[in-house]
């Protein structure tokens, strides 16, 4: 499935990040939920998106939402946020990473601080995340490899593969489900698994031999 232009509507990032600056590295994510690319400041924030587009509860997001201007002290600050995310029966969720929170200056989480409270007055949450809880090991190395096979799988097989899994016992074995000469494709299959249509242990590394069921193990 290609990238079609039927995005939620959303206003263009508060700043200019496509040119980049001293310390970063621009990534276009091809994201499926916004049916665009999706500019990032850095693989982190890349990363992140990938979690976001796996999370069900995740209706869209959008990069660099909105500008405002904190004080501490004698100080005032321009702040944007990283993301601005739209949830399903939840509050509006401003998001910024960082690679490492415990390396942020005491200056600099006064700052956050005040933005946090800002953003509630406006009824949206706000969250500070890190690499720490963004590359989880197996689980994000398993959906990059799976995120980068999804997009051009048709309805065609899609459909398929969903007549191919009522004649299928489960659990089974990837290696199993594509062994049969008349097998949906593996793309379709690994397409199901983020779309949560089937499932399987993403906190092991993919591979044949791994499980995949139609019913979520809690």
């Amino acid at each position: 499935m290609g990238l079609k232009n039927n995005s939620p509507k959303l206003n263009p990032p508060s700043r200019n990040i496509k040119n980049g600056h001293f310390g970063k590295h621009i990534v276009y994510f091809p994201s499926l939920k916004n049916s665009r690319q999706i500019v990032c400041e850095s693989k982190l924030e890349s990363d992140f998106c990938i979690l976001l587009e796996f999370d069900q509860s995740i209706i869209s997001y959008h990069p660099q939402p909105i500008t405002i201007r904190t004080v501490v002290g004698d100080t005032t600050k321009r702040y944007t946020p990283d993301f601005l995310i739209k949830r399903r029966y939840q509050k509006d969720l401003y998001v910024e990473i960082k690679p490492d929170a415990q390396l942020l200056t005491n200056d600099y989480l006064e700052h956050i601080l005040q933005a946090r409270r800002q953003f509630r007055k406006r009824g949206a949450s706000f969250l500070l995340i890190d690499a720490k809880k963004i590359r989880t090991h197996h689980k994000l190395n398993n959906l990059r490899t799976i995120y980068s096979r999804i997009h051009n799988t048709t309805k065609l097989e899609d459909d398929y593969l969903q007549d191919y899994l009522k004649e299928t016992l489960f659990p089974c074995s990837i290696k199993r489900l594509v062994s049969n000469p008349n097998a949906p494709t593996l793309n379709a299959i690994l397409k199901a698994i983020f779309t949560h249509k089937l499932y399987m242990n993403l906190d092991e590394p993919i591979s044949p031999t791994s499980t995949v069921d139609t019913h979520h193990e809690q």
